[in-house]
């Protein structure tokens, strides 16, 4: 596993995930990053996606309780 530090783009906190290489590999080549790393939580997906951290992307969408 490698030790990756993620920026939220909106509030500037810095959350570290722990990914394999290939599997990030994988996912920068095409792959689904759900299909690639199913070991993260959603959330932790999110923020490699998109750049927003699990409480900013509550505050811009609201929090789905179902998902």
């Amino acid at each position: 596993m490698q030790a990756l530090a993620v920026k939220c783009r909106w509030c500037n906190s810095e959350q570290t995930l722990s990914v394999k290489p290939e599997d990030l590999r994988k996912w920068q080549n095409g792959e689904l990053i759900q299909r690639a790393m199913p070991y993260l939580k959603p959330y932790e997906r999110e923020i490699l996606i998109s750049g927003t951290c699990e409480g900013c992307y509550k505050k811009l969408f609201g929090d789905d309780e179902d998902e």
